[in-house]
């Protein structure tokens, strides 16, 4: 095994000097039989997941080669299929390339698809740096976004995806991805792809409600924290409102992140006041005092949900349900709204 690994790692540091490399700029023929030979011998996962890690260096040198390769780097055979999770595991630790994840290899039962169904009693005792159903996601998500003129909701391997009846934390994972990576991302590269294809906030409106209307389960809607995200102008307000407003709904108040919703609750109450009561009643009464919650509540009463709350007070449309909500929440929450009575002018 470490002549192996040592074989594979001088391969691939050679693989990127020129000296190595042919006029047409091909790989060349004695650094192919190396990586050929080493690659029909090897039985161990490590070195398997290296094969997987490094493909994309490989295959953008010479497709044609590494195309003739794929089922040996990821095995078919069932008492393979270690060494099919160790090289796909290390396939899906890079960040994922259109040329790739719609090759015809990968879009086949053999590629993605096979990878949805790996569970951790395929290989038992195994320790994952990135489990397959997870990697899978994050995968989906980056190019159900960023080339979405290429896959839409009907894309057969979309489907098999979202529709996976075991498939739960991959449609968390999904939602998760999309908005840590464009949503609420701080990244300028993300933030210029923003600002050059507007289609990019269709294609985010447009997936929000059709996961409405696909009726998944609660823990994907939980994820949508990351979505809520004013400040990049993807959304406007009262759009934003409303889904926010289902999506508290559909978790019983809950959110896995609400930093991005403390951050808009003082412009969605100025804005959107109506919506913005339902969505103070939803979060702080049902999330956090009915389920005891009251972590998510960090920085009250001296946070933007108190100034929220202030604002709806002096609405005259929502001055008496937000009333209510403060009596409500100082009746059942206790201490941690006492403060709240500044508000409606009692101490």
């Amino acid at each position: 095994m470490i002549l192996n690994c040592f074989l594979l790692v001088l391969l691939l540091y050679q693989d990127t000097k020129s000296a190595v490399i042919s006029k047409d700029n091909k790989i060349a023929a004695d650094i192919k039989a190396v990586y050929e030979n080493v690659l029909k011998k090897e039985e161990t996962r490590a070195i398997m997941f290296m094969f997987g890690h490094y493909l994309p260096s490989f295959y953008f040198r010479d497709s044609e080669w590494i195309n003739l390769l794929l089922p040996t780097i990821f095995p078919r055979s069932e008492d393979k299929k270690h060494l099919f999770i160790a090289s796909f595991e290390g396939f899906l630790e890079n960040t994922v390339y259109d040329e790739l994840f719609f090759h015809p290899y990968f879009q086949s039962s053999q590629g993605y698809e096979r990878g949805m169904q790996i569970t951790k009693s395929d290989d038992p005792g195994r320790k994952y740096r990135l489990e397959l159903q997870e990697g899978i996601a994050a995968h989906m998500a980056l190019v159900f976004v960023a080339f979405h003129e290429r896959i839409d909701f009907k894309d057969k391997l979309f489907c098999k995806f979202w529709f996976n009846s075991d498939g739960t934390m991959m449609r968390a994972k999904f939602i998760e991805t999309i908005g840590r990576h464009f949503i609420s991302s701080s990244n300028p590269r993300v933030d210029q792809l923003l600002k050059e294809d507007p289609e990019i906030s269709t294609r985010l409106k447009e997936l929000w409600g059709w996961v409405f209307d696909s009726r998944t389960e609660k823990e994907v809607f939980d994820e949508f924290g990351l979505w809520i995200n004013i400040k990049k102008q993807l959304f406007e307000s009262g759009w934003l409102a409303e889904k926010v407003k289902q999506t508290l709904y559909n978790t019983g108040g809950t959110l896995s992140w609400a930093n991005g919703l403390f951050d808009c609750i003082i412009e969605l109450s100025q804005k959107v006041p109506k919506i913005t009561l339902d969505i103070a009643r939803l979060y702080l009464l049902e999330g956090v005092v009915k389920k005891e919650n009251t972590r998510m509540m960090f920085g009250f009463p001296n946070s933007e949900w108190f100034h929220a709350l202030t604002i709806l007070y002096n609405i005259p449309s929502t001055r008496r349900g937000t009333y209510e909500l403060i009596n409500d929440l100082i009746s059942e929450g206790g201490s941690l709204f006492w403060e709240l009575k500044k508000i409606i002018g009692e101490e």
